[in-house]
């Protein structure tokens, strides 16, 4: 996760590269319930992993895509799919 984390630039900048286009960026503030900014306006999206690194997955861009803080926070947050399988492999089910 540290190696990812020291290469975000890089591996933004060879996505738009390859897809000859800007990277995303986020529309508007991502507000939480309580009114605090977690994401703001013209931020870039997140990198998800496809196959995430604790299920064997790498940080190329064929295992990498833009994803939204809200798609993201959604698809790894407490009770999502993701969260359930994630426990089932560890055998916490």
């Amino acid at each position: 996760r540290k190696d990812f984390e020291k290469k975000k630039k890089e591996l933004i900048k060879a996505w738009e590269e390859k897809y000859g286009r800007e990277f995303p960026k986020e529309q508007k503030d991502v507000v939480s319930e309580d009114g605090t900014i977690l994401k703001k306006a013209g931020s870039r999206y997140e990198l998800h992993h496809i196959v995430p690194l604790k299920l064997g997955g790498d940080n190329s861009l064929d295992n990498l895509t833009p994803m939204s803080y809200s798609a993201h926070k959604e698809l790894h947050g407490a009770g999502s799919a993701y969260s359930k399988l994630r426990s089932a492999v560890k055998g916490e089910v």
